[in-house]
């Protein structure tokens, strides 16, 4: 059993009187990737420009805490084994003292115990003025496993999601206008699409537990124009895919560099003509920063939930059957048409504007906390 590291949820400075103190509690680990934390990252990196104090509670892997504590934020890890069965542990703290939770924890690994979970929300929204659960769409979202879901506000940040509220006590944001991304890609100027393109960026999360990155470079080998390749390496990848992308860029006759993860992945984004990612969060960041792009799913669930998005025109979508000869030839072509890349990156532009944590900090100050 891992040493879990557990902290004050206010650190060691303490708590200051007559401002806003918020709670993220969210969930991080080798089958889950950093997508989640990510997010709440985000959030409260927006909120502490309105002066808002935040702490986080993470279930899951312990090598998160560096990635939280580097940006200034107290954290608490517990195992994500835990995660349905924390009521009782969770009695213990004061949570009272957060003006609002926001939980961020829709996956699969949370319906292994649903009714605990349930439990844990229950008592969580007893604790605070107002929580706030960002849900996710398909087989993977909390609202249909449970409708009487404790929530003062449910957020569904995607394209696809439907605003109605079906009666329920909770009210809902919905839509890709609350994408939360990094500021970083809010204000970002118009891409100019290159005619000549050979720049690929490749990332296919933080853990990549099917492998897509080797399967993109395996099918790259089968491109003859020399291509500037960035393949981003996420946090959680294990020794020996790692090894395994080393040798496959050491013998390619393409230029392969591969970057270790990277605080963000924007800079990236701008320097490519074309990205291809696993279909996850990433595709709203490669839609905010107009970036072409050919997503692959991971499984048919991802296809499914994927497609309204798909349907955007932002993306090349090759859904969860494709192989190295497939993704090789839509490279390809992409990267030889210019129309198709300054369509795909006008539709991006349109679609998200990276304001979308903005918004929902602004609406829960406005609409929940400051009212009660």
């Amino acid at each position: 059993m891992p040493d879990w590291k557990t902290k004050s949820l206010y650190g060691s400075q303490g708590t200051h009187a007559g401002r806003m103190k918020f709670l993220f509690v969210t969930i991080a680990g080798a089958d889950i990737g950093y997508g989640h934390v990510s997010r709440c990252l985000s959030l409260a990196n927006c909120a502490r420009r309105q002066e808002i104090e935040s702490s986080f509670l993470v279930y899951g892997d312990v090598g998160v805490l560096q990635r939280i504590e580097s940006e200034g934020y107290s954290c608490t890890v517990q195992p994500c084994a835990d995660l349905a069965m924390q009521a009782a542990k969770t009695a213990e703290w004061d949570t009272s003292t957060f003006d609002a939770i926001v939980v961020d924890f829709a996956h699969p690994v949370v319906f292994r115990n649903i009714a605990g979970v349930s439990i844990l929300l229950h008592h969580l929204r007893k604790q605070t003025k107002t929580l706030m659960v960002i849900d996710a769409l398909g087989e993977q979202a909390l609202v249909p496993m449970m409708p009487d879901i404790p929530a003062d506000v449910v957020v569904a940040p995607y394209v696809g999601a439907t605003a109605e509220e079906n009666g329920t006590a909770w009210k809902k944001f919905s839509g890709p206008e609350y994408a939360v991304l990094s500021p970083a890609y809010a204000g970002l100027p118009q891409r100019m699409v290159r005619e000549y393109a050979d720049r690929l960026l490749v990332s296919c999360g933080g853990s990549d537990p099917k492998n897509l990155t080797l399967l993109v470079l395996e099918g790259i080998e089968q491109i003859s124009k020399q291509l500037s390749v960035r393949v981003i390496v996420g946090p959680l990848f294990h020794r020996g895919l790692i090894d395994t992308l080393v040798d496959s860029a050491a013998g390619s006759h393409h230029s392969i560099e591969l970057i270790h993860a990277p605080d963000g992945l924007v800079d990236h984004m701008l320097w490519c003509d074309l990205a291809v990612a696993a279909s996850g969060l990433i595709k709203y960041e490669l839609a905010a920063s107009s970036t072409p792009a050919v997503l692959m799913s991971i499984d048919h669930s991802h296809d499914v939930v994927n497609r309204p998005f798909a349907g955007m025109g932002t993306v090349r979508d090759l859904g969860a059957e494709f192989d190295a000869q497939s993704v090789a030839g839509v490279i390809s072509e992409l990267l030889g048409d210019r129309g198709s890349r300054s369509a795909m990156a006008e539709a991006g532009r349109r679609l998200v504007d990276g304001q979308g944590a903005n918004r929902l900090i602004s609406e829960l100050v406005r609409t929940f906390c400051v009212a009660k």
